[in-house]
């Protein structure tokens, strides 16, 4: 397969997966529907930051939110790297 068809299919699979398996901390499934975008990280990004322009509601603390993404993405929170990708979910505000 070649690497421009594996992003879209990753993306598929993260969201379908996500929307049939993310309870929130009580096991309930959430009463709110995430949104997933791609982003590439550029130099000097970090999750923190990432975390302050998306996570812009009451559902969840900045670090729950860091720990989300880390999942999301499989990699650990203090290692992102300039030119990857990282799926990044976001409440869409009605």
């Amino acid at each position: 397969m070649k690497k421009r068809h594996l992003v879209p299919v990753l993306l598929l699979v993260v969201f379908l997966s996500f929307l049939f398996f993310m309870k929130d901390i009580n096991g309930a499934r959430l009463e709110h529907e995430l949104i997933y975008v791609a982003v590439e990280i550029e130099n000097g990004d970090n999750l923190w930051d990432l975390a302050m322009e998306y996570n812009d509601t009451d559902y969840y603390t900045n670090n729950e939110y860091i720990d989300m993404i880390a999942e999301i993405n499989n990699i650990h929170p203090d290692r992102i790297t300039s030119g990857t990708t990282l799926i990044i979910p976001f409440i869409e505000k009605e």
